[in-house]
């Protein structure tokens, strides 16, 4: 039997005697894989190590470079020894030659978001893909008919909203995390590269929602200071106004189809309505009856 431990130790086992002890990596041990071929090791460290049945060391393979957080959490040699599978932190599936461990497939064979929750999610309006953000600060894009990730981009903190325009040539982000600078702004990209465009903060607050009017002429961006922010598109986003209302962080979003009014709903369960013209608050209900509502 072979173990590996937290001081990066591997343990040869004798029955209950440890008959052999080597130093393997530098931290913890996460991961042990034995086969006809060798045993593997990976840990902390983000090095496999090969090794024979007596714990003779054998190659080392870094993969420091592999993507973000490449911790290895999972190992599997293959039938005919000839490559490895490699499980990181960071939800990425690797797979890399046991001979100079080369990447086999030039990037991850599966990825996704590691850290936390996946915050938000939003569909393109005219293309087969959507993108979603969460707390490991990564706006990812994905084609819903292969099921890959086509695009990345990371940013300084927590991404909590995240909307493409309505023709779906921008995407828009919304900001969290408390101790950072950033926390409250919203960021602007180009939806074809993810260039930076346009970026403001009006809160210091996370951002809970980003969504644009159906007309496309008007940004709202809800925070958890309880408020809404109005922007004109057009006018390189100029601050409309603030909708003041909620008693609690705004959940959800929704335009009228001519884009003349907004409705939101909080986590007091709270249902209100606003002009998008000034961000005034609408107090006759009554005559919001007859709205046509995007959603």
């Amino acid at each position: 039997i072979v173990t590996g431990t937290t001081s990066g130790l591997l343990l040869f086992w004798v029955e209950r005697s440890c008959t052999k002890h080597v130093r393997g990596h530098y931290g913890d041990i996460f991961s042990l894989y034995s086969s006809l071929h060798c045993i593997l090791s990976g840990g902390k460290d983000c090095r496999i190590r090969t090794w024979s049945h007596n714990l003779e060391p054998g190659a080392i393979f870094d993969i420091t470079g592999f993507g973000s957080s490449p911790i290895i959490n999972a190992l599997c040699l293959s039938s005919d020894g000839k490559s490895i599978v490699v499980g990181t932190t960071g939800s990425n599936i690797y797979e890399i030659s046991a001979i100079d461990g080369s990447d086999l497939r030039g990037g991850p064979i599966v990825n996704g978001h590691f850290k936390g929750n996946i915050n938000y999610l939003s569909v393109h309006p005219n293309k087969k893909e959507f993108a979603t953000v969460g707390e490991d600060c990564y706006l990812r894009i994905w084609d819903m008919n292969f099921k890959t990730l086509l695009k990345v981009a990371l940013f300084e903190t927590t991404i909590c909203a995240v909307a493409y325009s309505t023709l779906g040539d921008t995407i828009v982000v919304g900001l969290g995390g408390e101790s950072s600078s950033k926390c409250g702004t919203f960021i602007v990209l180009n939806e074809e590269d993810l260039s930076f465009q346009y970026e403001t903060r009006d809160t210091t607050k996370a951002i809970t929602v980003v969504k644009y009017s159906p007309d496309g002429e008007t940004l709202a961006v809800a925070s958890e200071d309880f408020n809404i922010y109005l922007y004109a598109v057009n006018d390189e986003y100029e601050l409309i106004g603030r909708c003041l209302r909620h008693t609690a962080p705004v959940t959800h979003i929704d335009f009228s189809i001519d884009g003349e009014w907004l409705r939101s709903n909080s986590s007091s369960k709270e249902l209100y309505f606003f002009n998008t013209d000034d961000a005034t608050f609408q107090s006759n209900i009554q005559s919001m009856r007859d709205i046509e509502w995007a959603s």
